[in-house]
Parts: C-alpha cells; sequence; structure tokens
C-alpha cells in the first residue's frame, strides 16, 4: 500500500502500476497537486510527473506494495517527516529491506550505469580513449560533491535529535553512500578498462594467426662485441571469429527477434536485395534454411599523419563485414560493422601471406554454410541459423589488390 498525497488515505495496491493508475484517476478529475509530493515515512521526495513517481516508490518504497487497506481518518494529516517532537516512530514492516541489502543494490545500479556509458564511449569512433578516463574522472569529482553534501545536510538535518539511534544510524547512512565512491575506481586507467572489455560475457577476443614470415636485422652483443644478424620473424595478423561475433550478437534478444524478422520478409515488398527475383533463383537450395548474408568489406587504414613522409609505412589492412540480413536503417550504424581482419599492408602484399589470411575467412565461411550455429530463440526452439558470402566489395585499389590484378593507375599504363 501507499500514501496517496491527493486522497490523504494508506491505498492497497499490488504492483507500480496500480500507483500510477490510480494518480491518473485524481490528475483527470483535477484532485493532484503537481509536484508531486512522496507521503511515505522519512520521505520528502518530490516527483514533477507520475512516472517519476512510480520510479521513485519502484526504487525507494517498493516493500509497501504489500497489504491491506488502511484508511487513515480525514484528520490525520501526514506530517512532514512522519516525527513528532523529540521521538521517531517507524511504522514500516519488519520485512523492509536492510540498509546494507539497498546499498549493495545501489551499487550494482550505478556500476551498471558506469560500464554502459564507458562502452558507448568507447564504441564511438570519433572518441579518443583518454577523452574516455576523462570522462569518467568529471563524473567522479561530481559524484563525490554530491556525497559530501548529502551526508553533511543530512548530519545537520538530524543534529536537533538527542537520540544515539538515530546518530549511529545517520553515520550509518554517510559511511554507505561515501564508499559508493569506489565505483569510479574500475575506470581509472585504460588497464582496468581494457580488462573490463575483456570481462565482458559478449566481448569477442581477437586471434592470432600467421601468414607468413620476414627477415629483418636485430642488434645482438657477442663476446662483448656489437654483432648485426638477420632473423626470420611471423607476419601477424589479427583474426575475430563470424561465428563468435554472431553468437555474441545473437544473446542480445532483439538482435535475434529483428534477425528473424527481416528473414521472413513481407511479400511484394522490396526491403532489401533477398527480395529480387534473382536472388530466390539463386537461392533456391536454402529453402527451409534460415541463412544470414554478410558483406564483407577490405580497404587500407592509414594510422599516421598522411602529410608526412613515409605515411603509408605502417599502414594496415582492414577487414569488415555486415549482417546483409538486417534491415538498411540499422546497417547504417557503426554498431553493425564488424571487425573481421587485421594485419600489417606490407605483409599482404605476398600474395602467399595474403592467401593465407583469405583462407582463414574461406575455410569458416564454409564451416558456417554447411554446419551453421545452433540458437535458442526466447522461446526456447532451438534453431540453426547458416551463414553466406553476400558480397565482397572493396575500393579500387583493394580490390585490385584481392583478386591478383595490377595495382596500377596511372593513365599512360595499359596492361
Amino acid at each position: 500500500m501507499f500514501n496517496c498525497p491527493s486522497c490523504k488515505k494508506c491505498v492497497a495496491v499490488k504492483s507500480i502500476k496500480d500507483i500510477k493508475i490510480h494518480l491518473g484517476h485524481h490528475k483527470q478529475y483535477g484532485e493532484l497537486d503537481f509536484p508531486i509530493r512522496c507521503c511515505e515515512p522519512y520521505c520528502q521526495a518530490t516527483c514533477d510527473y507520475i512516472y517519476n513517481y512510480g520510479r521513485h516508490f519502484e526504487k525507494f518504497h517498493s516493500f509497501n506494495t504489500e497489504g491491506g487497506d488502511v484508511v487513515m481518518s480525514e484528520s490525520e494529516e501526514i506530517d512532514d517527516l512522519g516525527l513528532h517532537e523529540n521521538e521517531i516512530i517507524d511504522n514500516r514492516p519488519n520485512n523492509r529491506p536492510s540498509l546494507k541489502d539497498k546499498m549493495v543494490a545501489t551499487r550494482m545500479a550505478l556500476q551498471g550505469a558506469v560500464t554502459n556509458m564507458v562502452i558507448d564511449l568507447r564504441g564511438r569512433g570519433n572518441v579518443p580513449f583518454n577523452v574516455t578516463i576523462d570522462v569518467v574522472e568529471y563524473f567522479k569529482d561530481v559524484f563525490e560533491i554530491i556525497v559530501d553534501n548529502f551526508s553533511e545536510a543530512l548530519k545537520t538535518e538530524f543534529d536537533s535529535f538527542d537520540l544515539e539511534n538515530v546518530k549511529a544510524k545517520v553515520m550509518d547512512i554517510s559511511l554507505e553512500f561515501k564508499g559508493l565512491q569506489s565505483v569510479f575506481d574500475g575506470f581509472a586507467s585504460e588497464y582496468r578498462i581494457r580488462k573490463l572489455y575483456e570481462n565482458h560475457p559478449r566481448f569477442v577476443s581477437p586471434e592470432p594467426i600467421v601468414i607468413g614470415h620476414y627477415h629483418a636485422i636485430e642488434r645482438v652483443v657477442v663476446d662483448g662485441k656489437l654483432n648485426h644478424v638477420i632473423v626470420e620473424k611471423p607476419c601477424i595478423a589479427q583474426y575475430v571469429s563470424i561465428k563468435k561475433t554472431f553468437l555474441s550478437l545473437i544473446k542480445d534478444p532483439l538482435y535475434l527477434k529483428c534477425l528473424l524478422q527481416c528473414y521472413q520478409g513481407q511479400e511484394g515488398v522490396y526491403s532489401c536485395f533477398r527480395s529480387g527475383s534473382r536472388f530466390t533463383e539463386l537461392s533456391i537450395n536454402d529453402s527451409g534454411r534460415i541463412v544470414s548474408y554478410i558483406q564483407i568489406f577490405y580497404d587500407g587504414l592509414g594510422i599516421t599523419n598522411p602529410l608526412k613522409a613515409g605515411a603509408s609505412k605502417h599502414n594496415s589492412g582492414m577487414f569488415y563485414f555486415t549482417n546483409l540480413s538486417l534491415p538498411p536503417s540499422h546497417n547504417a550504424t557503426l554498431a553493425n560493422i564488424h571487425l573481421l581482419a587485421m594485419c600489417h599492408s606490407n605483409d599482404i602484399k605476398n600474395k602467399n601471406s595474403l592467401n593465407q589470411l583469405l583462407s582463414k575467412i574461406v575455410s569458416e565461411l564454409k564451416d558456417l554454410n554447411k554446419n551453421g550455429i545452433e540458437i535458442e530463440s526466447s522461446d526456447g526452439q532451438k534453431i540453426t541459423l547458416y551463414v553466406k558470402l553476400g558480397q565482397f566489395t572493396a575500393d579500387n585499389l583493394g580490390m585490385n589488390q584481392i583478386c591478383g590484378l595490377v595495382e596500377s593507375f596511372s593513365g599512360d599504363y595499359f596492361l
């Protein structure tokens, strides 16, 4: 039940929805004053909207939703704090959550909110990594100011009550709130943030693969003399499994629902390339199977200042893929463009090294086309999702490099 600020009585409710409906009736007849003042004992919160009041009640007073009707007389108004002079009356039920339990829930909620903020900032390509750390530090400073001022105000407010249990409770609350400041310590450095990503259940770790070898000159000291030695070193590329990426994405039930809905399609509506008659002819063997088609894109990435000499010395070759079975509006976002492989551009100029990398991609696509991915829908149904290559794209230089064609675009040069 909850103390209604409009009808001045305790109303029996079974859920937060019932509270919103009850207050909505008062609003409809012009009986509800705004801002809405919470009339629960020891609470002075005010809310501008019924929705906000419902969230407030659910977070701080949800234990009051159990019980029957307890109607107060019209003359018995609810005072500001539920306090009498030099006396505190605690009429809350005995099964209410303890302070420690509330602080644990608050810590988890705060940590989840900060984690989502950090992940969202890292997912934006235009936000540098050091900016993410600075933003976390700013939030930590603001939170510390709020906690310190709240603790001081709480202590000042209850200093007039000459009761040891009240002062002890105020001290416990202040210490618990100050302990929440440690939540930000887990995001204070680049190392800790990277560990946060690695420990995330949906994180897909890249797999290093050897695509070739190269020779380098190293300096070694032998018998006190400096010598130069030619050593063979491996060419390493980082590969992100398509299957693991799909398994991570499908953990989101909304993603799976969108994927299955797009697979069913709408008859007579050309929503994507799969709606065309040519695709229907080519995919005649896929009837009865749920197939997701991907588009792989290759391009070079310059990671240094392009105006300096030797700007292309450290260029990287990047392979990405998108899920063509999703609506085009979804694939326009960076979140649905997934990294497939990354290597040094100079390494794949060697055809053997390029073939080693491409064979890794082709072998996984063959396995996904033959065996598929075993997934489970929200209703517990077992589904096999097959993955096929729908399109491979690149710019002129990248396509010529992948296909083994001439990589020169000079106007007076012909093959």
